[in-house]
């Protein structure tokens, strides 16, 4: 019998304009309430104070919780967008790098680089490498936690804190001792640790295989044997005695197979300990020796308890290996070595197999490490390669090899970003996805494949393709294929540096044989290939291999596109776009027999050969300013398009869209694909800015981004889940006829005409049409009758009619001081196959365009 109602009402404006925070269905932006009347705000990658009217970004990660467009890309291939070589100065501070002191580097989320060895932790700022903290135990592992300042080092026996005020003063505290808090022998210790991505629970595992959960604030939750078969898991299944899986039908090819893995490897190195990113699941993958196989084993962290949930089955040939992949899929990841192959598999988060794929020409596998977003896993090989892998479509491909000569370190700082140690030098890569294509065919890398499609051709879902192009260098993958629009040649970069050029005959001419480190190589016309070595200079390199340096920019290239046979267009570090203009000279036809598998050529990046090529006037100006660093630059009718990796999309600088995920420039047509799942399309206009929200828009399925446009204005677009699909927009198939009727190419006009069903007038309203080239060029009668039978006297392009808003009529007016025009018309006589033509002349320029010819029949 009560009702509710507002007893008081307070309003907060929050002043989100003071911060970054751009709220829409893509980064939702929520709140916390604390019992002391704090108030807190959350996206995607920070988390807000609001204190005395004013909103601080309180804490930044570079985890990114939404990813709805993380497309790991059937048919894209993943390039180096940036590289960034760091020299540490080793020789300043007392560092050796060997088998017994492995130095490891931590990078912060604010930039800071710190390296650490067995007894030191270094700090490299200003270009100097300063020994940060110094210990006589040693370091087994470190974590920090940049929210509180603090470092969390980890040695066999302790677990130390190292919190810090600025780059200059640090505190030390003993926090935990094995030995004083667990009751264990004497000589147990501390193999391997880890800290929660949450930062609230750390997980410790001894020699003895116990595992020991903390609380941040090192209190004791639990410890447990990893070695006891007492404890079952709360979510395993139970056994109702309906048979044992020793009794079971598996074949005998497989039950052979699984002994054989079993008597031939036994990893017996030590657990590994991993979490998951949610912070509430972890495992352990450890050695049995009772059972003389390893086994996984997965807690779940919950309530201030830690307990067991799956307990795998021995798992025959499992390698100490152990990584959990982040946000796409809950799931393990490990090497296992069988009889006949080295694979990759993977678990479930019960510990049941879900797939494996082989390493094809790997020995042994060194580290695993996922990006952020799960899309892509680096392995490290023994033999010092970095191996990059995406999956799609159930298939994994190889897109990147990395090679390297002395041991190495890789962490990942973001989805796209990558740090390397090797040697003294830090490397750091920023990657992107691109899409390789040049008049509907696609060329996708699977390692030493190049898969191949033409989609004006066939229609082949990947994995699978129309053609497979082998790499010229047996046993080396392919990192980098490129294509020659007008011949259609691959130019192909292997992982050993060597540049190749491949035709459709299956000959192959060697470009260049030497081991390079830029990767910035593009296409520039039949004869000729850009790229920046490492000296930052722009080169010019022709078919021969000979280099010519063209000009050293103001600023470090970030990307080389190119615009046309005689322009580039680049992108600089100090987010200036410059285009560089250049004349060549008339080229001789190549040298057929040039043509070779095995041919030494000269040095890329040696000193530049600059009498190699004939001088060239040249010019280079900067043609506007970007806000933000692109990873996509592409150019159509005036436009200098970009869009840069938080999918803001600028048009000459200026900032045009911001929910783009993908775009193509298509002839003088812009298509993209929104964050709001929509095909749009702008026509490109010169001088006219693109408005957002004035182009053509259909629907998209969610997550569906762009692949290729075909010549027969075929759109194929990709979904997430790897599939693809084609649709003709009606701007384009309209576009395409305005210039086949411009050309007078009535008979092809004619047959996309009736494929996509466009009304049969545009033949006569877009442009008076020859009619005797008409019927000459279609001949078929039924298709001449159902032409004439469409006729009416409406114009299907003016104002209100069907086709009005895609094209304007384009017939122009009489020339100045002419007043009449002729007016012509053919009659065909289908049953006395004749044709009568017919001119009515003098006629009223304003009368003849709506005039329409009227027969009678006089029996």
């Amino acid at each position: 019998m009560k009702n509710l109602s507002i007893f008081d009402q307070k309003d907060t404006a929050l002043p989100f304009h003071s911060v970054p925070i751009e709220q829409n269905e893509n980064n939702i932006v929520k709140f916390l309430l604390l019992d002391n009347g704090k108030i807190f705000l959350y996206d995607n990658n920070h988390l807000y104070l609001y204190k005395d009217h004013k909103l601080e970004c309180w804490y930044e990660t570079h985890f990114k919780i939404d990813q709805i467009f993380s497309d790991e890309g059937a048919m894209k291939n993943l390039s180096i967008f940036d590289q960034k070589d760091t020299a540490l100065p080793f020789h300043s501070v007392p560092i050796e790098q060997n088998e017994n002191n492995n130095v490891k580097f931590l990078l912060l989320d604010n930039g800071k680089i710190f390296l650490y060895d067995n007894n030191h932790l270094y700090h490299y700022k200003d270009h100097k490498l300063e020994c940060w903290y110094e210990t006589h135990f040693k370091i087994d592992q470190i974590f920090s936690d940049e929210l509180l300042n603090v470092f969390y080092i980890i040695s066999d026996q302790h677990i130390r804190s190292i919190s810090y005020e600025n780059d200059t003063k640090c505190y030390d505290t003993d926090l935990w001792a094995l030995q004083e808090n667990i009751d264990v022998e004497p000589d147990d210790e501390i193999i391997t640790a880890a800290l929660s991505p949450d930062k609230e629970h750390l997980i410790l595992l001894t020699k003895s295989c116990l595992v020991i959960t903390l609380s941040i604030n090192f209190t004791l939750i639990s410890q447990q044997d990893v070695l006891s078969t007492s404890e079952r898991g709360e979510k395993e299944s139970v056994n109702v005695g309906w048979g044992k899986v020793e009794t079971q039908f598996h074949g005998s090819a497989k039950n052979a197979a699984q002994s054989s893995a079993a008597a031939e490897h036994v990893d017996t190195g030590p657990p590994s300990l991993v979490w998951c990113h949610d912070s509430q699941l972890f495992a352990i993958n450890y050695f049995n020796p009772e059972i003389n196989s390893r086994m996984i084993k997965v807690f779940k962290v919950y309530g201030g308890e830690c307990s067991l949930q799956y307990t795998s089955k021995p798992i025959a040939g499992l390698e100490s290996l152990l990584l959990w992949r982040p946000h796409v899929m809950t799931h393990l990841v490990s090497t296992q070595r069988l009889p006949n192959k080295y694979v990759l598999i993977f678990i479930e988060k019960n510990t049941e197999t879900k797939d494996v794929f082989e390493l094809k020409n790997v020995d042994k596998v060194k580290g695993l490490q996922w990006n952020s977003d799960g899309t892509i896993l680096a392995v490290l090989t023994e033999d010092r390669q970095v191996l990059m892998y995406t999956n799609s479509n159930w298939h994994w491909y190889l897109k990147q090899d990395l090679r390297f000569t002395s041991p190495l370190q890789l962490e990942w700082s973001s989805a796209s970003q990558c740090s390397i140690l090797h040697n003294s030098i830090l490397h750091t890569y920023k990657w992107r996805w691109v899409v390789d294509a040049a008049q509907g065919v696609v060329s996708v890398i699977d390692g030493a494949e190049v898969l191949v499609t033409d989609f004006s051709q066939s229609f082949i879902p990947p994995p699978m393709c129309l053609e497979r192009v082998q790499s010229p260098v047996t046993g080396q993958s392919v990192n980098r294929v490129l294509r020659f629009a007008d011949s259609g040649d691959l130019l192909v970069v292997t992982a050993g540096g060597s540049v190749h050029r491949l035709n459709p005959q299956s000959e192959t001419l060697t470009i260049m044989t030497t081991n390079s480190e830029s990767r910035k190589m593009n296409v520039w016309n039949e004869e000729s290939l850009v790229c920046v070595d490492n000296r930052g200079n722009l080169c010019a390199v022709d078919m021969k291999g000979q280099v010519e340096n063209l000009f050293t920019p103001p600023s470090r290239i970030v990307s080389v596109d190119v615009k046309s046979s005689t322009e580039l267009i680049l992108q600089l570090e100090n987010l200036d776009v410059l285009l560089y203009s250049r004349k060549f000279p008339t080229s001789p036809e190549p040298n057929t027999n040039a043509l070779e598998a095995n041919s030494q050529k000269s040095p890329m990046f040696a000193e530049p050969n600059t009498t190699a090529l004939e001088s060239n006037p040249s010019s280079h100006e900067v043609v506007f300013r970007l806000p933000e660093l692109c990873t996509h630059l592409s150019y159509g009718a005036g436009h200098y398009l970009s869009l840069s990796a938080n999918h803001k999309l600028y048009d000459n600088g200026e900032l045009a869209a911001s929910d783009v995920s993908s775009f193509v420039v298509h002839r003088d047509w812009l298509l993209l694909t929104t964050l709001t799942h929509r095909l749009v399309l702008y026509r490109l206009v010169p001088g006219r800015q693109i408005e957002d929200g004035h182009g053509l828009s259909r629907r998209l399925e969610r997550g569906g981004t762009l692949v290729t446009v075909t010549p027969s204005c075929q759109v194929v677009l990709q979904m997430p889940r790897g599939n693809l699909e084609t649709v003709t927009p009606r701007g384009l198939i309209l576009d395409l006829l305005s210039d086949l009727l411009t050309r007078k190419q009535y008979g092809e006009a004619f047959v996309q005409m009736r494929k996509h069903r466009i009304d049969l007038n545009l033949l006569v309203d877009f442009y008076p049409p020859d009619y005797s080239m008409l019927v000459e060029q279609v001949q078929d009668p039924a298709w001449l009758s159902c032409f004439i039978a469409d006729l009416k006297p409406d114009d299907v392009t003016k104002l209100d009619a069907c086709y009005a808003e895609y094209y304007t009529k384009v017939v122009q007016p009489p020339k100045s001081g002419c007043d009449t025009v002729h007016f012509a018309y053919s009659v065909i006589m289908l049953h006395h196959s004749t044709m009568v033509h017919a001119s009515v002349t003098g006629v009223q320029y304003d009368r003849a365009l709506d005039m329409r010819p009227t027969f009678l029949l006089i029996a």
